[in-house]
């Protein structure tokens, strides 16, 4: 999700729907408090298989 390459922990996807905005609650990349970032419209949504 970042530019740089490394990847943000999910913690909650909060009120995320096709046709309005999404909320992800995300997790601190080091010392800090979780941050919550809002989304544009919400086209699709679609399960991704990270292999874990």
């Amino acid at each position: 999700m970042r530019k740089d390459g490394q990847a943000i922990e999910i913690l909650d996807l909060i009120q995320v729907k096709v046709g309005y905005g999404g909320r992800l609650l995300l997790a601190p990349l080091g010392e800090g408090e979780n941050t919550l970032r809002l989304t544009t419209e919400v086209v699709a949504i679609m399960r991704a298989d990270l292999g874990n």
